[in-house]
């Protein structure tokens, strides 16, 4: 009788997974309660095979990440399952991950499951948008979707020229879902030689409500305000004088002439911006039709001058007046046709040593124009704000006159410190106008000299130079300048 013997050898066994992947998370990752695929239960099948009598065992199984660690993490739920979980993504990158599930006992048999989770999507439509005008306005509609359902923000990070306006007047910050639309919105501009520009960030927000990483950066303009040179005149040959081109410099307005004339005070590199600076044109009894900023001198134009000064000035929002009447201000007001605004010139008589205060009532000194001249010029702002005790001015001699009737857009400055009805010194923000009536406060001679005895630095300089800059701005920006004022 023959005897069959049958040899058998159990088998490395099988393994297997289920489901076997690649398997995808959102940003959100992990969220109980939530509708979306926020874990994922594998279920595992590692056998020894068949051992012949029908039979296997379960063999001892592991699950590990071996690539891509970040964000995932992995649970044991049961004897033959796992369970892979994600973080929520709050970076601007993709995650991408292997869990590899082998037998301990011979770690070449496995399976791996590839694994991915996305960030947030975010998208701005347009993604560029033009300049606002100068005269200010809104940016088109910026249509902004994201894959968060906690929603996006607008922002404005940071703003160069900031201070002259309010960065983020009309710019409406949402917190909000898919769809939602901002728009950066730029008032008037009124500062010369400034090109806002605003860097907006738009953010993808976290389950949390918190900003992700996952932004969009956008850049909002506001065109500048063309600037030009200015041609400066006077009358003919007074005292006061700045001159004309290189001659007729009159001593008592040595320092004006100084600082109209230093390009690092006004010019392509000062503090007031010009392409090259002032032109000190010609001495004339009348304006020439260039002329931007006209100045009388000690005495009174003729009546016949004094219209044609007149219609010059009023031909344009870009013109200004210096009344600059040292000898005779009732006929200079009346000649000039300043009578028809209210304003009425008398004599002062103040002696040469007496001050010429800057003592205004209280309410006053929140006038835009005040604040100006004292404290958000281009020679004072970002310093220390001057005060009215700052700016004291004494005459060179006892010739000086008042206005004692203005109309009320007029703002009184420098007063008869023995009657403060009257004004020596004075500006009429709305018709351009500008009331001095002492030449002397120009000066560096004789009893003058505590005036302008220097540095620039000193609050008379830098009081005088905010005037200048008041009146160039006048004369290159015209009512885009002026409104503010008004």
């Amino acid at each position: 009788m023959s005897r069959v013997l049958v040899l058998a050898q159990n088998g490395i066994g099988g393994l297997g997974v289920s489901p076997e992947g690649p398997l995808h998370f959102t940003a959100m990752g992990t969220t109980a309660g939530d509708n979306t695929q926020d874990f994922y239960e594998i279920t595992v099948d590692a056998s020894d095979g068949d051992g012949g009598g029908g039979s296997s065992t379960q063999l001892e199984w592991e699950a590990r990440l071996i690539a891509g660690l970040e964000n995932f993490t992995i649970t044991n739920s049961a004897s033959n399952k796992f369970t892979i979980q994600a973080t929520e993504n709050v970076t601007a990158n993709d995650f991408y991950s292997v869990v590899r599930v082998s037998l301990k006992a011979t770690p070449t048999v496995y399976k791996d499951i590839t694994i991915t989770q996305s960030c947030y999507t975010l998208e701005i439509n347009p993604t560029t948008v033009n300049a606002i005008a100068t005269a200010g306005g809104s940016t088109s509609p910026i249509t902004v979707t994201t894959s968060s359902v906690s929603g996006w923000s607008a922002n404005v990070v940071s703003t160069i020229n900031q201070a002259y306006f309010n960065d983020t007047e009309g710019l409406t910050s949402y917190s909000d879902v898919n769809g939602k639309t901002f728009t950066i919105t730029y008032p008037k501009l009124s500062v010369p030689n400034a090109t806002p520009t605003s860097t907006v960030t738009i953010v993808a927000l976290g389950k949390d409500g918190n900003p992700t990483a996952v932004q969009k950066t956008l850049q909002v303009q506001q065109t500048s305000l063309p600037s030009k040179n200015v041609v400066w005149q006077c009358y003919n040959g007074q005292y006061g004088t700045i001159g004309g081109g290189s001659s007729n410099i009159n001593t008592w307005a040595n320092v004006l002439r100084a600082q109209v004339l230093n390009t690092s005070l006004f010019g392509p590199n000062g503090a007031v911006y010009m392409p090259s600076g002032f032109t000190i044109s010609s001495n004339s009894t009348t304006p020439s039709a260039n002329t931007d900023i006209y100045q009388t001198n000690y005495t009174s134009p003729t009546a016949s001058n004094g219209r044609l000064i007149n219609s010059w000035w009023l031909a344009s929002n870009n013109r200004v007046l210096i009344v600059n009447q040292d000898g005779y201000m009732s006929g200079a007001i009346s000649n000039l046709g300043l009578e028809t605004y209210g304003y009425n010139g008398t004599t002062c008589g103040l002696a040469a040593s007496q001050e010429r205060v800057f003592n205004p009532d209280p309410a006053i000194l929140n006038n835009k124009l005040i604040k100006y001249l004292l404290e958000e010029g281009p020679f004072t702002k970002g310093d220390t704000p001057l005060t009215p005790n700052d700016i004291h001015f004494v005459g060179r001699d006892g010739a000086n006159n008042c206005v004692n009737q203005y109309p009320s857009e007029f703002v009184p400055i420098l007063l008869d410190p023995r009657n403060n009805s009257r004004c020596i010194f004075g500006i009429d923000p709305v018709r351009r106008l500008i009331i001095c009536g002492d030449v002397d406060l120009y000066s560096s001679g004789g009893s003058a000299s505590a005036n302008y005895n220097g540095p620039y630095s000193v609050a008379h300089y830098k009081f005088l130079n905010n005037v200048i800059a008041w009146a160039v701005n006048v004369a290159i920006y015209g009512d885009d300048f002026l409104d503010q004022f008004k």
